[in-house]
């Protein structure tokens, strides 16, 4: 959360703050890993969409160049946070909200070009982290998988907020806290030194065109020498900080309440807060200072009666103030243990909280138990234990329904996996309209084929995974090699969903998916590994044209792969529950087959966007596989078959009359550019028959404006209302080139 504007105040009043540590000697640096992946995520401009495969070699880079940093062996442990505890849900709604209203912001920007034309202006610098505070959904989880496979060690802390887990990991080390949480100056640890101290970005800066000839390795190359270079790190500790500011160490803790950390505050002390400016960055250090200093000499609990009762009239307000003083120390002083519910509680009444019963649920023990180490997302332990799912806002047409909406029966499946009760509903929270919104969703009923006692091994699930989903694998596809899985489930799945809600594909737009699919996966998994002898460039020779078409597209292949991952978890943590075993470490990259990481390194949202223009403007597979072309294995030629077998398996039918897919473009024309047919008018299939209907799942629908058909780039005013997956009225018009 941060204590704000404690960072801005050290650095303007105490720069030189702290002790040099030499990185001569092996240091245990103890990392936020998701502050390291906000940080990095700066570098790329994600209102093009996902940069999964680049992220990922952005991190492995970086933490590579830290661990040898002066030819030094130092240790790097990665913490990331861990299921939502309940007293942090309304926190979480409210960040949420603030993302929608950033979405739109960010939107319009990819539409009309803005970021791309104008790299130096501060409008473009705030689009750019506006967009990167929109990560798309899966990003912590190849941020944990990545890591891993580059042999770092990996924790995941068993409630959202790690520091506890950080500030305990450092103590027992002797380490190196990094982090941009402000948290650190007050928690209790030997040192603690700011991300972005030591590695320090440029926001955009491996997104620019190609005029700036910037590339992910040439940022790579001048900060791995930025890093060599340096001797020593400034480092800081609260008793640093407290000696600077002329108070007591313990005092640190009161200085956040003041300061407006969240531990419990109600309106009440907001207000009083507020009367003595405590709410005005500018304002708030020197009346805070004035408070904390004329008590320097006494000890904490008598600090905080004797603040409490200069602060407050009323003995109600003091108990309150007291108390979320009490709770702050408890906080941020040696209890990485404490249950932060309490804490919380305790913030609001001085009543004693009893203490949380300790789980024996077995199969919860197995989920906390993968999730720890990263084998699993701990969205599974916020399902299975607090029947809620989220749905964090991501890059998608705002005028259309979430992209959540086409996937909720893949994780209906997946509920029903994770053995969630039938008449239990989840609570899935995700954008409906401009704001957020949630639902009541019951799991699904397994199909007749599936054994659940079965699956016990990691194999009989992946077989049985690859015909779970409507529209899974005919025979013909089952030869296909498993590592383009993901990829194609998804897309049948796609397919299957519009064609029973009515709505058609064409054959360009299957061909840009596909094309777009399998170059982002022969393209990350070539750069994967740190071990690649090729040059990871992934900076696109072209800025792509988004139009709301792709954006849709994009963010219902993001949402369905995202889904299909969480219901692939499910699978795994049943056969780890069946048979009690830590899952084998991933293969190398170059034989992984059905591995987590397939599911994210297949998107790529430039590359997506690219192969959508071209298609439009009439190009085959193969022109676009050769436009496209690889710095790495294989040849175009090689690719280009490669694209015709995904291709294959994801449109059988393609050339039965009763296809689900729509030939738009000839591609047998023999002049220069393609032709293209008039489209068919399309059955509408009736309500009851559209995959998904659930009377207990409520939506929204989207507005009438703007909104587009996926299928069309010409002008029009009209729209036509169509049956979604959830027998919800969508509407849906032709989409007008951005």
């Amino acid at each position: 959360m941060g204590i704000g504007g404690l960072t801005t105040f050290i650095s303007t009043n105490h720069p030189r703050v702290g002790e040099d540590v030499p990185l001569d000697t092996p240091q245990a640096f103890i990392i936020d890993g998701n502050s390291l992946v906000h940080h990095l995520a700066l570098c790329f401009d994600w209102s093009l969409g996902a940069h999964y495969g680049q992220l990922a070699w952005l991190l492995q880079d970086k933490s590579r160049q830290l661990a040898c940093a002066r030819g030094s062996q130092h240790s790097l442990t990665f913490v990331f946070d861990g299921p939502l505890p309940a007293y942090k849900v309304s926190e979480r709604l409210k960040r949420n909200a603030q993302k929608v209203e950033r979405l739109q912001l960010v939107v319009q920007a990819a539409l009309s070009g803005t970021v791309a034309g104008a790299w130096s202006t501060f409008a473009v610098s705030n689009l750019l982290a506006s967009a990167a505070s929109i990560l798309p959904p899966m990003t912590m989880n190849l941020a944990v998988h990545s890591l891993k496979e580059a042999g770092y060690n990996v924790v995941v802390s068993e409630i959202d907020e790690a520091d506890a887990h950080i500030a305990r990991l450092a103590r027992e080390s002797n380490g190196i806290v990094l982090s941009r949480d402000s948290d650190f100056y007050v928690l209790d640890v030997p040192y603690f030194v700011p991300i972005d101290v030591v590695f320090p970005i440029v926001i955009g800066q491996l997104s620019r065109p190609p005029s700036s000839e910037l590339s992910i390795a040439d940022a790579a190359v001048q900060g791995a020498a930025d890093l060599t270079s340096r001797t020593v790190l400034r480092a800081v500790n609260r008793s640093h900080l407290a000696d600077a500011m002329r108070i007591h160490p313990d005092h640190l803790p009161l200085l956040a309440v003041l300061a407006g950390y969240d531990l419990g505050t109600d309106p009440s002390l907001e207000t009083l807060f507020a009367s003595l400016q405590l709410h005005i960055n500018r304002k708030k250090w020197p009346v805070i200072l004035s408070l904390l200093r004329p008590l320097s000499c006494i000890p904490v609990e008598s600090a905080i009666s004797s603040l409490s009762k200069r602060m407050a009239s009323s003995a109600r307000l003091q108990g309150k103030l007291t108390a979320a003083f009490e709770a702050a120390v408890l906080h941020f002083g040696k209890h990485p243990d404490t249950n932060l519910t309490q804490i919380s509680d305790a913030a609001a009444s001085a009543d004693p909280v009893p203490t949380s019963p300790v789980s024996v649920d077995p199969f919860l023990a197995t989920l906390k138990t993968l999730a720890s180490n990263g084998s699993v997302h701990s969205r599974l332990i916020e399902v299975y234990r607090d029947h809620v799912f989220w749905g964090p806002p991501s890059l998608e047409d705002d005028y259309k329904d979430s992209a959540w909406k086409v996937s909720l029966p893949i994780r209906q499946l997946a509920y029903v996996i994770l053995g969630c009760e039938p008449e239990t509903p989840i609570t899935e929270h995700w954008r409906k309209g401009d704001s957020m919104g949630s639902s009541a969703v019951l799991p699904e009923t397994l199909p007749a084929h599936l054994n659940l006692a079965s699956i016990t091994t990691h194999a009989s699930w992946k077989h049985a995974f690859a015909t779970l989903l409507p529209g899974s694998f005919a025979e013909s596809c089952s030869s296909l090699d498993s590592m383009y899985w993901p990829l194609v489930l998804a897309l049948r799945y796609i397919i299957d969903v519009r064609y029973k809600a009515g709505q058609s594909v064409g054959n360009h737009e299957l061909n840009a998916w596909v094309c777009a699919g399998t170059l982002a996966l022969h393209r990350n998994l070539a750069h994967a590994s740190l071990a690649s002898a090729h040059k990871p460039v992934f900076a696109s020779k072209a800025t792509p044209p988004v139009t709301r078409a792709s954006l849709h597209d994009f963010a219902q292949l993001e949402s369905t792969l995202n889904s299909m991952l969480l219901l692939f978890q499910a699978g795994l943590a049943r056969c780890a529950l069946d048979t009690p075993q830590q899952p084998p470490r991933s293969k190398r990259h170059q034989d992984l087959g059905l591995s987590q990481h397939t599911f994210w390194a297949c998107l790529d949202g430039p590359e997506f966007h690219l192969c959508m223009d071209m298609a439009r403007k009439g190009a085959a597979p193969d022109q676009i596989v050769a436009a496209r072309e690889l710095s790495t294995s294989p040849s175009s030629a090689d690719l280009a078959s490669v694209v015709q077998q995904v291709l294959s398996a994801c449109a059988d039918d393609q050339d039965n009359e009763n296809s689900k897919i729509e030939i738009v473009v000839d591609y047998t024309s023999t002049t220069s550019a393609a032709k293209t047919r008039t489209k068919k008018p399309r059955v509408k299939t009736p309500k009851s028959k559209a995959l998904g209907s659930d009377s207990s799942t409520n939506g929204s629908t989207s507005k009438d404006s703007g909104s587009c058909d996926v299928n069309s780039n010409k002008p029009t005013s009209s729209s036509r209302t169509l049956t979604d997956t959830n027998a919800e009225s969508v509407h849906v018009a032709k989409d007008t080139e951005q």
